[in-house]
């Protein structure tokens, strides 16, 4: 299940990227169908990675978008669940516009300061953007 190992690598990622002390609270990631990626496999592997990180109960969101296709003969472009769909002119051959991307979108923390407060209530998540 190569899930775990797309899991331990976004660790890693954000692991870098997490200040000191910061508490994990969600990621989310692009992931392009070439990398076939199972909804609930890849759930229960980022589970699992995310709490030997020390991130018990932060979330994944996934973004799973479907192929993108461009026909050779007519140019048209679109999108499907299937790689190898037929143009709607009949002509085969399409090809793969995209569906390669593995992008950690976003993350959500809670910066360290505010993690280790005894306050009761819960401290506004500090946030990053944009591909990281």
């Amino acid at each position: 299940m190569h899930e775990l190992s797309v899991a331990d690598a976004l660790v890693e990622l954000v692991r870098r990227r997490l200040p000191a002390g910061a508490l994990l609270r969600r990621i989310t990631v692009r992931i392009g169908p070439l990398h076939a990626i199972a909804p609930e496999a890849m759930q229960w592997a980022w589970k699992s990675a995310a709490e030997k990180a020390g991130w018990s109960g932060a979330q994944l969101e996934l973004d799973l978008p479907p192929w993108r296709l461009r026909c050779l003969s007519c140019g048209r472009r679109w999108q499907s669940a299937l790689v190898d769909e037929l143009c709607v002119c009949g002509a085969i051959g399409a090809v793969l516009e995209d569906g390669a991307e593995m992008l950690l979108l976003s993350f959500e923390y809670d910066a360290a300061e505010m993690a280790s407060a005894s306050a009761p209530s819960a401290p506004a998540p500090a946030h990053s953007q944009g591909p990281v």
